[in-house]
């Protein structure tokens, strides 16, 4: 499985990094995992991707049932998945929330880590917290 994700800014701000690249590590033997900062994401759009865009707003999924919506799509022959991240008028084949509140898009893409390796977790049977 391969995650893209494309965010509507120019870079990640320095403090993300570390954390970002620890979830990038704790994932590595499941997925691969692509970060792309793009105004107007054209690349991302292929026949075998799923998109999902990101919007403020209730939360769409708790923790079990994004792991069930990853593992569905997984079945379902979606090579990729690609999470867009602040883009407004773009084609996306769902729109999900993380939460009412406004993060920033490097905030979200934090979330968004979390709540996949948390996702692997939950389907392996592991102990998500050390």
């Amino acid at each position: 499985m391969t995650y893209e994700f494309y965010m509507n800014q120019k870079k990640l701000e320095q403090n993300y990094m570390e954390a970002i690249d620890e979830f990038k590590k704790r994932l590595s033997p499941h997925c691969k995992l692509f970060i792309y900062f793009q105004k107007e994401p054209k690349k991302a759009f292929s026949k075998n991707h799923y998109h999902i865009l990101i919007k403020k707003g209730r939360a769409t999924f708790s923790s079990l049932e994004f792991a069930d919506k990853i593992k569905e799509l997984t079945q379902n022959e979606h090579s990729t998945i690609v999470f867009l991240i602040g883009y407004s008028k773009i084609t996306f084949d769902e729109i999900i929330s993380v939460s009412q509140l406004d993060f920033s898009h490097s905030t979200t893409l934090l979330l968004l880590l979390e709540q996949i390796y948390r996702s692997y977790t939950i389907h392996m049977g592991k102990m998500y917290h050390k």
